[in-house]
């Protein structure tokens, strides 16, 4: 978990590469634990650095991977997220209409289980309707 944390700051400080690079080792550890809502989650996180990296078929194999394993796990704030990261992802490729449909998948989720502006997903939504 530590090695995700690193690669988030990383993110946010726009060391997309160097995060993927910790993602990438950090992403098989939890799999071996067991953690699929965490591998999940940070799948998606590894999707959009590959993405801001130019890998757009490794971003769309881990996005796809993400989903695969918070669906395991039926985490709605999790899917909602990685449904707002996928937005981020498509508007890296330059996929408005993807990204466009992204965030009205994530806003719907985020109504039925009532998220605040100020909560985490609430903070992914937000980067995405700025984005956009």
């Amino acid at each position: 978990i530590a090695l995700c944390n690193k690669s988030q700051l990383l993110m946010e400080m726009g060391s997309a590469a160097e995060a993927a690079a910790e993602l990438e080792l950090a992403v098989p550890i939890l799999g071996e634990v067991g953690d699929e809502r965490a591998q999940g989650s940070f799948c998606g996180t590894l999707a959009l650095a590959q993405a801001r990296c130019g890998r757009q078929g490794e971003a769309a194999a881990s996005l796809r991977e993400a989903e695969r394993l918070l669906a395991l796990v039926d985490d709605p704030i999790e899917l909602a997220k990685l449904r707002c990261m996928a937005g981020l992802v498509a508007i890296v490729a330059e996929d408005r209409s993807s990204a466009v449909a992204a965030l009205e998948a994530a806003e719907e989720q985020a109504k039925a289980i009532d998220v605040q502006p100020e909560s985490e997903l609430g903070q992914w939504l937000a980067e995405l309707r700025e984005a956009l």
